[in-house]
C-alpha cells in the first residue's frame, strides 16, 4: 500500500508543481507520519511545511490540511509542546482567500 501511495505523491509532484498541491502532499505525508505513530517527525514535517510558505500562500485549504495533522495526533500526546508549537502556527496564521 505504502508503494502504491509513494508513486501517487511523486506523480503528483512532477505533474502538479503548483505549491498547493506540492504543500498538501508534504502535509498529507506528515499526517501519515503521525498516524504511524511518531507524532514529533509528523510535526516537524508539518510546521516546517507551513513555515515555507510566505502568509500569502497560507490558505484555508492548506490550514486546514494542517488541522488535520493535529487531529491525527493521539489524546494521551496532545501536551507536548510540538504540538501547541503547530497548534499556535495555525492559530496565528492569517488564512489567505486565494
Amino acid at each position: 500500500m505504502e508503494s502504491a501511495a509513494d508513486t501517487a505523491r511523486e506523480a503528483v509532484l512532477t505533474f502538479a508543481p503548483e505549491y498547493q498541491y506540492r504543500t498538501n502532499v508534504h502535509l498529507h505525508g506528515a499526517l501519515c507520519t503521525v498516524v504511524q505513530g511518531d507524532v514529533g517527525k509528523g510535526l516537524r514535517q508539518a510546521t516546517a511545511t507551513i513555515e515555507s510558505l510566505p502568509l500569502t500562500y497560507r490558505s484555508g485549504n492548506i490550514i486546514e490540511t494542517g488541522r488535520m495533522v493535529l487531529r491525527a495526533v493521539p489524546h494521551d500526546r496532545q501536551a507536548l509542546p510540538s504540538v501547541a508549537d503547530f497548534r499556535v502556527l495555525l492559530a496565528d496564521t492569517p488564512i489567505s482567500r486565494s
